[in-house]
């Protein structure tokens, strides 16, 4: 499907700060998802003044089908790569600081200490700002777990990304078990807001969708984001359908049935609109 329907055809900002943050990641030497991922929204996020960070550097060691993030041998960890993220947080003005990784399953904790060292300087640098944290599954480690348990966060993000029947196609790496296992751990372990993602267009049926909203629910995710699939390069798998609004809103209207919060849409990603989606989680 190469033809984008009309609800998906975005117009870039005129006059968005896409050089300004280019600059900034390129003087902090800082990784940003939005980019590597090549996110549709950065664009009008960036004109926000708002980026997720990427920390563990930008080379993942799975191998997602749909994700435009670099695959190849992991880099060494940069020593003060906290502090040059909390030094662009600053100079950007973020009030709402997102912080994820690439999946290092080189690392004995998948990076669960770097999470706990850069969101602990966050909040001692820029106390007033809230702090989100998606991450990888770290290889489903309690122990590593337990480390996230520490963090100064707002909320915990781990995403499903897509459902179980898709894993072995999509996810290799992954197991939809143990993604499910590591959200209900830190709702039944800590005062985050727990929240989680699905991209939408990789050949999901729709009944499939609800099967893993009941599953969300039945741990205690606090809001779901719906988002849907738009292929980064012909590198990653070709998108099955594009859902129309309209199909949206349904899933919304079923997460009302489910007392559970969804925010859904063709250009919903995880971090996108993130300080306003926690604003919702909150009331």
């Amino acid at each position: 499907m190469n033809r984008l329907p009309e609800w998906l055809r975005k117009k870039t900002p005129k006059h968005f700060f896409q050089k300004e943050i280019r600059a900034l990641i390129n003087d902090h030497e800082v990784h940003s998802v939005c980019e590597e991922a090549r996110c549709p929204n950065r664009g009008e996020c960036f004109q926000n003044r708002t980026m997720a960070f990427m920390i563990l550097g930008n080379n993942c060691t799975r191998h997602c089908k749909f994700c435009g993030i670099t695959k190849a041998d992991p880099q060494g960890l940069v020593s003060n790569e906290s502090q040059k993220i909390v030094e662009a947080a600053k100079k950007l003005k973020i009030q709402h600081v997102v912080i994820t990784s690439v999946t290092r399953d080189d690392i004995e904790d998948g990076g669960a200490k770097q999470f706990l060292e850069v969101t602990e300087l966050i909040k001692r640098d820029i106390p007033q700002a809230t702090i989100e944290i998606l991450t990888p599954d770290l290889k489903g480690k309690e122990q590593s777990w337990k480390v996230l348990l520490k963090a100064p966060v707002n909320v915990f993000n781990h995403n499903l990304e897509t459902v179980p029947r898709l894993y072995n196609l999509l996810r290799p790496e992954a197991e939809y078990l143990r993604s499910l296992k590591m959200l209900e751990y830190f709702k039944k372990n800590s005062i985050f807001k727990i929240k989680s993602g699905l991209i939408l267009g990789l050949g999901e049926e729709k009944e499939e969708v609800f099967r893993v909203l009941h599953d969300l629910k039945n741990i205690g995710c606090d809001l779901v984001t719906l988002g849907q699939y738009l292929r980064p390069s012909l590198k990653q798998v070709a998108v099955e359908k594009y859902l129309n609004p309209q199909e949206f809103k349904e899933y919304i209207k079923y997460g009302e049935g489910l007392d559970l919060k969804i925010f859904a849409g063709p250009w919903v990603r995880s971090s996108y609109q993130a300080q306003e989606v926690l604003s919702r989680i909150e009331v």
